[in-house]
């Protein structure tokens, strides 16, 4: 598996929103193992260190960083042979260039000749899942935020951000809402502005279940006695049910 470290929030919001099982296939379909020829663990470790990059072992497997560490993926044993574990998402003109490192600097064909099987073939659009549930909501945080959203006959909402077209989808009234986005803009940047509506979308549920709250109090003829905002923004209320 390989991860930028920039959207590691992500992937962790991702598992969460996932669960730890349908987050596991995810990572699982989109990994690319690329059988290389190393001969045990030691050669795998000196040869790697002897090219310029680190090789610290991480379990059962090797973690391998690129660009100033900026990113990193996995070697790993199976069935009697080691292979680098690349993503997807991981960019093809930097995969490419970190094994024709790897064979040069080695002096022998560590990763072999390139073919299909060793070629890193990006998605033409990547799917993630989000923690929206309410499209009306969602439109408006979209809205408030500079962003002009377009809902589709089939219920699909289509908007720019971060210079990346985007779709919004959703399987059902209740299921969560997932968005689409092509592989080839600016990902940090897309998650950046991402993180930021979801912020305001949870303010807005957040404020939607406080009004609600409010209305109960008051239906019920109840006081409130103390209110107080969290530093992560949650508000505790503490109601006098004394009669």
């Amino acid at each position: 598996m390989s991860v930028s470290l920039t959207l590691v929030p992500v992937a962790l919001a991702m598992r969460v929103v996932m669960g730890k099982e349908g987050f596991n296939d995810f990572v699982k379909s989109h990994e690319k193992p690329i059988k290389v020829n190393f001969t045990s663990e030691r050669d795998l470790i000196v040869t790697v260190k002897k090219c310029g990059y680190d090789a610290e072992k991480w379990g059962g497997m090797i973690k391998t960083h690129l660009r100033a560490g900026k990113e990193f993926f996995f070697w790993e044993f199976r069935d009697g042979v080691w292979y680098a574990i690349f993503s997807t998402y991981d960019t093809p003109s930097r995969i490419k260039e970190f094994m024709n490192n790897i064979n040069t600097r080695a002096g022998r064909a560590i990763f072999g000749e390139e073919d299909e099987a060793t070629t890193i073939q990006k998605p033409l659009t990547q799917t993630f899942p989000t923690n929206f549930r309410d499209k009306s909501l969602l439109k408006q945080v979209l809205l408030d935020n500079g962003i002009q959203p377009i809902e589709g006959e089939n219920g699909q909402i289509r908007c720019e951000l971060a210079g990346a077209s985007m779709t919004f989808k959703q399987g059902s009234p209740d299921s969560i809402i997932v968005v689409e986005l092509s592989s080839e803009v600016d990902m940090q940047a897309v998650f950046r502005h991402l993180s930021v509506v979801d912020d305001e979308y949870k303010r807005y549920v957040q404020n939607e279940v406080y009004q609600h709250l409010l209305k109960k109090v008051e239906e019920k003829g109840l006081k409130i006695e103390q209110e107080q905002v969290l530093e992560d923004h949650s508000i505790v209320v503490t109601l006098n049910i004394q009669r």
